[in-house]
């Protein structure tokens, strides 16, 4: 993989917790993203609209809103809005979940504490394949 694997590719992390949300900035704009972070679904939805991300990584317990919302309503939008924009859920949850989330509309299931490489890895190849 290049040095800069996530290099032309924009992010949107929709973290609560801001050590969570900074060390995942800090992993992806190393490897040339550009990242765009939320606290709250209500922040991720606008960032979304605003932003237009090629993936969203995305914490299922936010505040608020969860993570599930978030998803239902980006894929409520039409696809020339960005509602098939792909999408990782991080989470503490159990491995048994990953059937829900999947089903709910992410396409990648990871569990914290993430390793750095692994989540790159995912989020590279979510995004090189949006990008065909």
């Amino acid at each position: 993989m290049p040095e800069a694997p996530l290099s032309g590719f924009r992010l949107l992390v929709v973290e609560d917790d801001q050590d969570t949300q900074e060390a995942l900035r800090a992993v992806f704009e190393m490897k040339g993203a550009a990242v765009t972070t939320a606290g709250s679904a209500l922040e991720g939805f606008q960032s979304f609209l605003r932003l237009r991300p090629d993936v969203i990584v995305c914490d299922l317990g936010l505040p608020g809103a969860d993570g599930y919302a978030l998803i239902r309503q980006i894929r409520e939008l039409p696809p020339v809005m960005g509602g098939s924009t792909a999408a990782v859920a991080v989470t503490a949850y159990s491995a048994e979940m990953t059937p829900k989330v999947l089903h709910a509309g992410f396409q990648a299931h990871l569990h914290k504490p993430v390793d750095p490489d692994e989540i790159v890895k995912t989020v590279a190849a979510l995004a090189l394949k949006a990008r065909q």
